[in-house]
């Protein structure tokens, strides 16, 4: 793979191999499944069932029905973001995303409800009920299953393992985070983590105006895809001035577009609604209510004074995620400045390490749902560690010989391709298989099902197995070599 051809046909041959049907269909069809059976509950009821979760172990919030709906059916109506319909409910300011997010789902409200699901539009109309719920829920499983796409096209990207962009795309599509809160309660990650790994994406292949113009885009979505835009910037600071600035118009001019007429109107009510979404939500008087976000400072609640006063007071004005911050920066300087298959690794890593860090150290603190959007960082750190290692064969149709049958080539054709499958099967049992795969794996079943305070045990655990490995190969390592070079 070339990366100076078009990003537009790197992505269609990608998307040639058979392999990836054979695991992208079934995938579709799982997401669907799920996406009809939690239609169905909600005609009928009006809202997701819980099954028996709750919110100190599984989440399962009504975002969706006392949120989202409401939005769209005030935006459809005229009402403006931020002003007094959209901006609060009872009182309370509740709108707190950038406005491309209603702007989304305001847009599904229009899909004709003839393409979705003929049974439950049956069924509403023999009930009188509105469909506004099914075409706006389909945007979250739609903007999911195209995640799946993406993240198969960015492990293609990073390694020559064929079968290892299959392993990433199934990790992601049928991981209980995304299954639960992306396709069942229909929550909000999976919109703006779409465009977030499409930005990815192109940042790893150096193509950086595009990277910061999806960045860029998934920030007025949700505003803490903002955090990668620095290391765009950074990289193209290095490209020259000239580069930097022409990335620096393309961010203001996409999220001025966006932030109108808001930002003229009433431009404190909406920076207060979108660096409020930000900030701190609770301090340590008393334990976070199940339906509050839950920061990290929560783990010393029963720490002895004066250090549970220092880690709250650290976590409420957000010092450790600074320092995180700026560190990130001292170790982007040791990414070198060569073509981008030379510091892809280190790219990714810096990546998985920012996503951590932002869930982990923000004030405000997280919802385990909020973790879809770390996912791909985590699984595609897979698909580089994972690069160097055998590639598979190519599948293809040999040629039939004129002496033979159109039937005896069709046979000859499958006998070569379940050939192929196996061993291609082993390769993937040989290759993929491999300790870090399985930690996100196990990683994400615990996050779905422990405790929620203990949730950022993992990530923290995750955080410094990724930092210790990071300052080994790339800093310590790297002066090592260097030392031994000069000497």
């Amino acid at each position: 793979m070339s990366a100076d051809e078009p990003w537009y046909f790197t992505k269609l041959r990608s998307l040639a191999d058979p392999l990836f049907w054979v695991s992208f269909i079934p995938i579709v069809v799982l997401k669907f499944a799920i996406f009809h059976f939690a239609a169905i509950h909600f005609l009928y009821l009006g809202y997701h069932p819980s099954f028996g979760m709750h919110f100190e172990v599984v989440e399962a919030f009504a975002d969706f029905e006392y949120y989202y709906l409401n939005f769209v059916q005030a935006f459809v109506q005229g009402n403006l973001p931020y002003t007094e319909t959209l901006f609060t409910v009872n009182g309370l300011q509740v709108y707190i995303y950038t406005p491309l997010f209603v702007y989304i789902l305001a847009a599904f409200y229009f899909v004709p409800s003839e393409l979705l699901f003929p049974d439950i539009r049956l069924t509403a109309l023999s009930l009188g009920q509105d469909l506004t719920f099914l075409r706006v829920g389909f945007a979250f499983v739609l903007f999911d299953i195209a995640t799946c796409v993406v993240m198969y096209v960015a492990a293609r990207g990073l390694t020559r393992n064929r079968a290892v962009p299959i392993v990433v795309m199934l990790l992601y599509a049928l991981n209980p985070i995304s299954l639960w809160w992306g396709n069942y309660l229909w929550l909000s990650t999976p919109i703006h983590t779409f465009f977030l790994v499409l930005g990815f994406y192109f940042m790893i292949r150096n193509e950086l105006r595009w990277a910061i113009l999806w960045m860029t885009i998934a920030a007025m979505v949700k505003q803490t895809a903002a955090l990668f835009i620095p290391v765009i910037l950074f990289l193209e600071y290095r490209e020259g001035m000239k580069q930097l600035a022409i990335s620096l118009v393309i961010m203001v001019v996409v999220s001025v577009s966006f932030s109108m007429p808001y930002l003229v109107l009433y431009p404190l009510d909406y920076l207060q609604a979108v660096t409020g979404g930000l900030g701190p939500y609770w301090f340590y008087d008393v334990l976070p209510a199940p339906t509050h976000p839950i920061p990290v400072s929560v783990l010393a609640f029963y720490w002895l004074e004066p250090f549970k006063f220092l880690v709250f007071n650290a976590v409420h004005y957000a010092l450790p995620w600074m320092m995180f911050l700026a560190l990130f920066w001292i170790l982007a300087h040791w990414i070198p400045n060569q073509p981008p298959q030379q510091y892809q690794k280190q790219l990714v890593l810096l990546a998985v390490l920012l996503s951590l860090a932002a869930h982990i150290f923000l004030p405000r603190g997280i919802y385990k749902f909020y973790l879809i959007a770390l996912l791909p960082f985590l699984i595609l750190f897979g698909a580089i560690l994972h690069g160097p290692l055998n590639s598979s064969p190519i599948l293809a149709v040999p040629a039939c010989p004129l002496d033979r049958g159109p039937l005896m080539a069709q046979l000859s054709w499958l006998q070569k391709w379940i050939f192929q499958f196996r061993t291609l099967g082993g390769m993937i049992v040989n290759n993929v298989a491999t300790w870090w795969f399985f930690i996100v794996a196990l990683a994400s079943i615990a996050i779905f099902s422990v405790h929620r305070y203990l949730t950022h045990i993992v990530l923290l655990l995750l955080f410094l197995i990724l930092l210790i490995y990071g300052s080994y190969h790339y800093i310590w390592k790297t002066r090592n070599l260097k030392d031994l070079n000069t000497g």
